[in-house]
């Protein structure tokens, strides 16, 4: 019975994280609106960086041969390393920015 409670639990959880998280992707402003107003998975907002965290650990783990195999110029790699720092650094504050905006909106 305990195991089928912490199944459900643990659906539930995934379930509503992967909901916030796509809602941020596709619609940002209602879902952070709703996030604000509900004050639930206010952690997810933080979604972009832990990404990024992420998809650099998992860069460095690669062996570099692998990488160049995959698009053999090195620059190739840098640009799409800057542009997805970039990306990432510019919707963080986009979310921040929501954030802040409807938590000042509530008083």
């Amino acid at each position: 019975m305990k195991i089928k409670t912490a199944r459900r639990i643990a659906t539930a959880f995934v379930y509503g994280s992967g909901q916030a998280v796509l809602g941020q992707i596709l619609h940002p402003y209602r879902t952070v609106r709703a996030m604000v107003r509900d004050r639930v998975f206010l952690w997810l907002l933080a979604w972009p960086v832990i990404a990024w965290m992420i998809a650099t650990a998992i860069s460095r783990l690669i062996p570099k041969h692998i990488l160049l195999f995959a698009l053999p110029y090195p620059t190739t790699w840098m640009f799409l390393y800057i542009w997805f720092t970039f990306f990432t650094l510019i919707y963080q504050f986009f979310l921040i920015y929501l954030f802040f905006r409807f938590q000042l909106g509530k008083r």
